[in-house]
């Protein structure tokens, strides 16, 4: 009865199975894996967990290893891995009030398939307020969506590497994930093609700025991190051979590794600089690269004259203008990938900073609350100094007074006429303004999430919101797009419908799609851990 009792415990305790490496760590990628990434902070001892796996960009769901005196290992969620799931849930959440209005805001009024406010910058003040509080409510969510995808393309690179993956795998991989986003793009607005009669043959997501940043942020931290091993191989070629070895009782050892370690430090620093650096640098340069006046009545001013720039720039850098009347090559683009970049690169930021040592509750919040001044500080500069404020020509005074800018002899001149002409920033391409309030934002609502005790995390009914990212944003963009519009006329619903009314419906919807999502990530639980659908 014995054999048969350890048989049966066994088969309990072995239900899973573990990825092994593909291949022996060099020393020089074992000691960036286990010192830059503290070996006692998130990721040491990773084990992944066949069964509930996704470690992916967006949809992150990542089990961890705790230390257990059984020799069979045991999981557990981190906690703050639960606070991004609910941090995505509740963007989506926000979400949904944006896609409504899209959808809905345009058939209340004009019944038109693109509403007036997507392809053009609405003069201040804005003539339907219900509009700008929607898009203040709304103002964190695609920031929010690319953050975390730069954060979370962290944690898989260094998960993966700690696994033995190859960097040309780790490539790859986010190739084809990159190219599936492109295609869903393409899937969820196909509807525009008929309803523009070929006119308008792409319209962009924010899926499809994901899909392409995805790639970058990927080939970014895959390049740093061959620059980071390559400076120290070259470091450790120039040392003697136990370098990286546990100290000895020889104390010019010790002083080598002293001194290796700090090289180590000053490089991870020097590549937290670049993307902090390239986050506020980004939305300088293409401000600066757009033209000085963008607001023309030739709708393909854009395209054909010789003072402004190539058809690739406004499909990479900038949202392309006048597009909504007259689009060129059938594409209406407002999420150009590189002008969404300095969000994912800042989220890689962030990332780095996670997986260096684990912290208090209290410590975290302070963190958090940290990095949301130093944001606040940025935009009230872009204020003050009127620096990376692409907003400024589209905000009038008056019916009959020219730009804010023109306005002398006030030092705090946004708020000469209404407090609200402070916030309005621009969003395509996101300018310095737009970023920097959106990332203050963003840590006031994580350093705020963090506080949550674990039970309340672990149990949160909007966590199945953040395990489905992908599948819950698409689910509730056809449902706004195909559904809801019908429902609408077949109920004769009242027209103008204001900020109250949208935010009711979408929110309303909202049991309806968590029941989706249920039944969905049952489904890619089933999955390999390799198959696409966990992405998803």
């Amino acid at each position: 009865m014995e054999p048969t009792t350890a048989y049966s415990e066994s088969s309990q305790l072995l239900p899973l199975r573990f990825f092994t490496p593909v291949r022996a760590h060099s020393t020089i990628t074992r000691f960036i894996l286990s010192y830059s990434h503290s070996p006692v902070g998130l990721l040491s001892s990773v084990a992944l967990n066949e069964n509930d796996l996704s470690v992916d960009p967006v949809g992150l769901d990542l089990d961890l290893q705790c230390t257990s005196n059984t020799t069979q290992p045991r999981f557990r969620k981190a906690g703050f891995l639960l606070t991004l799931d609910i941090f995505k849930a509740i963007v989506l959440s926000l979400q949904s009030i944006y896609t409504a209005n899209q959808f809905i805001g345009p058939f209340s009024n004009s019944n038109q398939p693109f509403s007036p406010y997507w392809h053009k910058h609405v003069l201040f003040p804005i003539s339907c307020p219900s509009q700008y509080k929607i898009h203040l409510l709304t103002l964190v969510c695609s920031p929010a969506l690319h953050f975390v995808l730069g954060c979370s393309t962290v944690l898989s690179i260094h998960t993966r590497r700690s696994l033995g993956w190859r960097s040309h795998q780790i490539f790859f991989r986010a190739l084809k994930l990159g190219l599936s986003l492109l295609i869903l793009n393409q899937l969820l607005m196909s509807q525009t093609i008929v309803q523009t009669r070929g006119k308008v043959m792409l319209t962009t997501l924010p899926i499809w700025s994901l899909g392409f940043n995805l790639v970058f942020i990927t080939s970014i931290l895959i390049g740093l991190f061959l620059i980071e091993r390559g400076i120290l191989n070259y470091i450790y070629t120039k040392t003697s051979d136990c370098l990286l070895e546990p100290p000895t009782s020889n104390p010019n050892e010790e002083e080598e590794r002293k001194w290796m370690k700090r090289c180590a430090d000053r490089i991870r620093v020097s590549i937290d600089t670049i993307l902090v650096i390239s986050t506020g640098l980004l939305p300088l340069l293409i401000g600066y690269m757009l033209p000085g006046v963008r607001e023309d009545p030739d709708p393909d001013w854009w395209i054909e004259s010789s003072q402004t720039r190539s058809y690739w720039f406004w499909f990479f850098f900038a949202p392309t203008p006048q597009m909504s009347a007259h689009p060129r090559f059938g594409m209406v683009s407002n999420f150009a990938p590189v002008g969404w970049l300095p969000f994912v690169l800042l989220g890689a930021f962030y990332g780095r900073s996670l997986i260096r040592k684990p912290q208090e509750r209290k410590e975290t919040f302070h963190r958090h609350m940290k990095l949301a001044i130093v944001s606040l500080s940025v935009f009230g500069l872009t204020r003050f100094l009127d620096l990376g404020n692409l907003a400024v020509p589209y905000m009038k005074v008056g019916p009959e007074e020219g730009p804010i800018r023109a306005i002398e002899g006030h030092l705090f001149r946004w708020i000469s006429s209404s407090w609200e002409m402070g916030f309005y920033t621009t969003a395509y391409p996101p300018d310095l303004g737009h970023v920097s309030l959106s990332s203050t934002l963003i840590f006031i609502l994580l350093g705020l999430l963090g506080l949550l005790p674990q039970a309340l995390l672990t149990f949160n009914p909007l966590l199945l919101f953040g395990r489905a990212p992908i599948f819950f944003y698409s689910i509730q963009l056809l449902s706004f797009h195909y559904i809801l519009p019908s429902v609408l006329t077949i109920l004769d619903w009242p027209r103008h419908l204001n900020l109250f009314w949208i935010s009711i419906v979408s929110l309303s919807s909202l049991p309806v799609l968590w029941l989706a999502c249920e039944a969905w990530v049952v489904f890619k639980d089933c999955k390999s851990p390799q198959s696409l659908w966990r992405f998803f």
